[in-house]
C-alpha cells in the first residue's frame, strides 16, 4: 500500500497480487484494480470487481472496487456497462458516507460522460445534500445547467 501511495503502480499491483494470492483475500481488489487502470490495463479490472463482490470484503471495500471498475469501463467508453457496475453497489440517499458520496460523484460523472446530464445533476446534488464541499460536485452541477 506503501508503493500504491507514491504512485509506483506497476510495483505497487506486483505486491498487491502476491498478497491476493498468498491471501486468498480480495480485500485490496479496489488498489489492485486501480494499479491495472494506471497501467493502461483497465480491460482487466472488471473480473477483479465481480471476485470483490462475492467475497466477504467490508462495504467500503466493495464500494470502491466498484468506483475503479466502473471508471475502467468509463475509460473504454462502456458507460451503460459502468452505470450497471455502479447501481450494484448499493446506497440510501439517508446515509452519506464518504464512500457513498463517492459512489454518487462517479455514477454522476458517468452520467454526464453518456450524456445524460439532468440524471448527472441529480447525482450531484446527492452529494452536495451531505457535503456541500465535496469534491467538485458544485462546479460540475455548475457546469451541467
Amino acid at each position: 500500500m506503501a508503493l500504491y501511495s507514491q504512485e509506483r503502480f506497476p510495483e505497487a499491483l506486483s505486491e498487491l497480487q502476491a498478497y491476493r494470492r498468498m491471501s486468498g483475500r480480495a480485500d485490496q481488489n479496489h488498489l489492485i484494480a486501480d494499479c491495472l487502470r494506471a497501467v493502461g490495463r483497465p480491460e482487466r479490472v472488471v473480473p477483479l470487481v465481480e471476485e470483490a463482490l462475492r467475497s466477504k470484503a467490508p462495504n467500503e471495500a466493495k464500494a470502491e472496487v466498484v468506483i475503479v471498475g466502473a471508471s475502467a469501463l468509463a475509460d473504454l467508453g462502456r458507460h451503460e456497462e459502468a452505470l450497471a457496475l455502479l447501481r450494484r453497489a448499493r446506497t440510501t440517499e439517508g446515509v452519506g458516507r464518504a464512500y457513498v458520496l463517492r459512489l454518487w460523484y462517479v455514477t454522476g460523472d458517468t452520467l454526464a460522460k453518456a450524456g445524460r446530464p439532468e440524471e448527472a445533476a441529480r447525482e450531484f446534488r446527492k452529494v452536495l445534500r451531505h457535503d456541500p464541499g465535496a469534491f467538485d460536485a458544485a462546479e460540475r452541477l455548475a457546469e451541467l445547467g
